[in-house]
């Protein structure tokens, strides 16, 4: 009993530090799903040298599918997802689980060296969430156009090439 109050505990305080840093923004991906609704918290991007860490949001309209342990319908899960940029690969670092009125199901936190990075197949949720946090890279003979401030001359701007 002990455990879920830790547990309990340790949620409420990630989201309550999560929500007085980022407002949230989800933002939802299209899916030919009709009883699923997936969603990327776009106010809480943070990225971490090559890896995109993020919260992704899969609600269902009808809750179908049922948590083995509690025997509870699962209404929405939350995934703190890892995309790492350069090598196309996704994993995730944490999950909850929650029933119809948002009633707490259960939760999964993996420590750094327990996550698994796997590659991002073509066509998937995965690849549309790739495209929606990761920087997107310039196309090669193209030079980004920089703005200065009005406050930097153009006797002191970078040349051009």
């Amino acid at each position: 009993m002990s455990r879920v109050f830790f547990n309990l505990a340790i949620l409420l305080f990630l989201f309550g530090v999560k929500t007085a840093h980022a407002a949230e923004e989800w933002v939802t991906i299209t899916t030919n799903t009709p009883n699923i609704t997936f969603s990327v918290d776009k106010g809480d991007v943070k990225q971490n040298g090559e890896n995109v860490e993020f919260w992704e949001k899969l609600q269902y309209r009808e809750p179908e599918i049922i948590d083995q342990a509690s025997g509870k319908k699962i209404k929405e899960k939350k995934v703190r997802r890892i995309i790492n940029c350069k090598e196309r690969t996704q994993g995730y670092s944490y999950g909850i689980t929650y029933a119809e009125g948002g009633r707490f199901i259960t939760s999964i936190s993996l420590e750094a060296a327990q996550i698994k990075m796997d590659a991002i197949p073509p066509g998937t949720i995965a690849e549309e969430e790739f495209a929606m946090v990761c920087p997107k890279k310039e196309a090669p003979g193209k030079k980004a156009l920089i703005t200065l401030p009005p406050s930097i001359s153009a006797e002191h701007a970078p040349e051009a090439n």
